[in-house]
């Protein structure tokens, strides 16, 4: 199991690495924003997470040359955020289309990560299941910061009623950032 860090700075002389999930929602917008933001002002490399298929499609391999249809929405939704983006950004962005559960996909992209960003989601769809942001919230290796949708309709005890949360993890004692603990 890695090691838990808290978010580096910049002025470290090293570079980190803010990830986000963008599956197309305002929630996911205002996600990617915030964590665009973090990476301009850090300096940090920006790594933008869009998971497929859509919920309840069954989970199928990516088959070179076969159009899938959930893969294809991915890609456009996520393409469309990415031209959001200020372009100064550009050299510091890497896109990654993952065929998982989204908080599979984030929690997996996120290992050797400073800070996860999601978006807190809608409430509505969160009555049912576990939310993405609470899987990320609870499994994420590195900071997460879960962003609220500030027109949300709150619901009692829902992220979207709470300003944005931000987890930091901390070291055992003897242990250094990156690398396996045994606790």
């Amino acid at each position: 199991m890695a090691a838990n860090r808290e978010p580096r700075d910049a002025s470290d002389g090293t570079s980190g690495r803010v990830v986000v999930g963008v599956h197309g929602s305002r929630s996911s917008l205002l996600a990617l924003r915030h964590a665009a933001d973090v990476a301009r002002d850090r300096g940090w490399d920006l790594d933008i997470v869009t998971a497929w298929p859509d919920v309840d499609e069954p989970l199928i391999h990516d088959v070179p040359g076969r159009y899938i249809a959930a893969r294809g929405r991915a890609l456009d939704r996520q393409w469309e955020a990415v031209a959001s983006l200020d372009p100064v950004l550009a050299p510091r962005v890497q896109t990654f289309l993952v065929n998982a559960r989204p908080a599979q996909a984030l929690i997996g992209r996120c290992g050797d990560a400073d800070l996860l960003v999601v978006g807190a989601g809608d409430p509505e769809s969160q009555l049912h299941r576990p939310s993405v942001a609470a899987e990320c919230v609870a499994s994420a290796p590195c900071a997460v910061t879960v962003v609220p949708d500030p027109d949300a309709d709150p619901v009692a005890g829902s992220p979207a009623r709470t300003p944005p949360e931000h987890r930091r993890h901390r070291r055992p004692r003897g242990s250094k950032a990156g690398t396996a603990s045994s606790a």
